[in-house]
């Protein structure tokens, strides 16, 4: 890259940057949204499933409605935390990220962080006696949420993110080799 063209490239980052904001904006918006809905739906499902929870007298089940709701709006707030920056969903290190991913699992802070969801879920339904086999996971919603269609944001996303790496890496290793002209220079200026 020329110096000419450094200025059109930190344009072009700073639009992607823009872009990235949107697009993690908007499905933070989804997350927080659909994971409590998920939490409670998927308690429900497993305390249907479970040989455990006809030993649950109503007492007890009603404990576990409450414990569930609970959770789920905590659980939903946390993420949302954990997930607002815009440095929780850009990608580090030289590796490139993954162009064609169709869900956030792969993303190294994302992903884990979704983890999460299923590890309250599976917290909740032991404290309540109702021990599960699996790890339930979070699955990103297949239908409108708070009017976006997660896929789609995705697939955006993990574009834009690709873009914005590859643009950023051109960017870093033309400075770095303008620094070591710099020191060549000074070094055969001595």
């Amino acid at each position: 890259m020329t110096p000419m063209d450094e200025p059109e490239a930190r344009e072009a980052l700073a639009k992607l940057e823009e872009r990235l904001r949107r697009d993690t904006r908007d499905m933070l918006e989804v997350l927080r949204a659909d994971v409590p809905v998920f939490f409670r739906r998927t308690v429900k499902a497993l305390f249907e499933e479970s040989d455990a929870a006809d030993a649950l007298d109503a007492a007890a089940v009603k404990r576990l409605k409450a414990d569930a709701d609970r959770r789920a709006d905590e659980v939903a707030q946390v993420l949302g935390a954990r997930l607002e920056p815009l440095s929780a969903w850009l990608w580090d290190g030289a590796a490139p990220p993954p162009r064609e991913a169709k869900g956030l699992d792969e993303h190294p802070t994302v992903g884990p962080a979704l983890a999460e969801v299923g590890a309250a879920l599976a917290q909740v339904l032991e404290a309540h006696g109702l021990p599960t086999t699996t790890r339930p996971a979070y699955r990103l919603p297949t239908y409108f949420v708070a009017g976006h269609y997660m896929k789609s944001l995705v697939e955006g996303y993990w574009q834009a993110l690709a873009l914005h790496h590859d643009l950023a890496q051109r960017l870093a290793a033309d400075a770095r080799e303008d620094q070591r002209k710099a020191r060549r220079a000074r070094w055969d200026s001595v």
